[in-house]
């Protein structure tokens, strides 16, 4: 990767060190960094993408606060970085670049989140795969009031970097902990989407696929765009308008924003772990 296509987020990361404000509380970056966990097997150990792991805890409580995730919040939250891991999603082992899990107990009430985040080439390649994407299909129903249409219905933007792709994927996960925190319980979520699905019956607004009317993956989408657009604000004055501009965008469409993988950002990224998805 040439330094010319750095955005700017590698070299704007903090490093770690905690301070405590005025009331003797620490900040939500040294918190979170505390909840970050590695489960690295495969070479290389100690970095990725250049990003130590220092630096990776550091970027993760920066992205957090800038989602505005609270002190009480963090506590609440852990963070794994991976190679392949497959946690357990409705009792079943999920194939996943990243995800945020909301853990409740019995009654719904969500105690805390777990995000992960894999470095797996396979699993990547996996989760944008027309297998993967065709069992996504199945798992989203037409809605009476929906309109399903050919043609893109959301918003689309590519990362510069390497950096840029692995804040964009924090700041995508951390968001959706924001949200099942503030919810607190899995019920309340559920009742804020079938009240967003329900407006947009009345408007007969149209999706390619019901994931693009999901509640908390606008939401969040449209966060990672303004985290990425603070984050690049002093080192890349014009990428963060170009993301001020596609966020602004969702709002006035209502489309959810996705990142394109692209086979650079994929190379750079991802690295052969053996992971084999067949065999999950």
């Amino acid at each position: 990767m040439s330094e010319n296509s750095n955005s700017g987020i590698s070299s704007s990361v903090k490093p770690l060190s905690v301070q405590y404000d005025a009331l003797g509380f620490e900040p939500v970056e040294s918190r979170i960094a505390k909840t970050v966990s590695f489960f690295w097997k495969v070479a290389p150990l100690d970095q990725w993408v250049g990003l130590n792991q220092e630096a990776l805890r550091g970027l993760s409580g920066q992205v957090a606060a800038l989602v505005g995730i609270t002190s009480s919040e963090a506590e609440k939250i852990s963070i794994y970085f991976a190679d392949s891991l497959t946690p357990l999603v409705n009792g079943k082992k999920q194939i996943t670049s990243a995800i945020c899990l909301p853990l409740s107990d019995r009654d719904g009430k969500i105690k805390e989140c777990m995000i992960v985040v894999n470095r797996s080439r396979e699993a990547a390649e996996y989760v944008i795969s027309d297998e993967y994407m065709e069992k996504k299909d199945d798992q989203h129903k037409s809605i009476e009031g929906i309109i399903h249409s050919s043609v893109a219905t959301f918003l689309t933007f590519e990362s510069a970097d390497p950096y840029e792709h692995i804040a964009a994927t924090l700041a995508e996960e951390l968001s959706h902990a924001h949200v099942a925190l503030r919810a607190g319980s899995m019920e309340k979520l559920a009742t804020w989407d079938k009240k967003y699905l329900s407006l947009l019956r009345t408007r007969n607004t149209a999706t390619s696929d019901l994931y693009e009317t999901d509640l908390k993956e606008i939401t969040a989408s449209r966060v990672k765009l303004q985290v990425l657009s603070r984050l690049l604000a002093q080192k890349n004055p014009a990428r963060a308008a170009y993301f001020q501009d596609l966020f602004k965008e969702s709002l006035k469409t209502g489309k959810l924003v996705l990142e394109t993988l692209t086979d650079i950002i994929l190379n750079e990224v991802y690295i052969p772990t053996g992971f084999d998805p067949k065999k999950i």
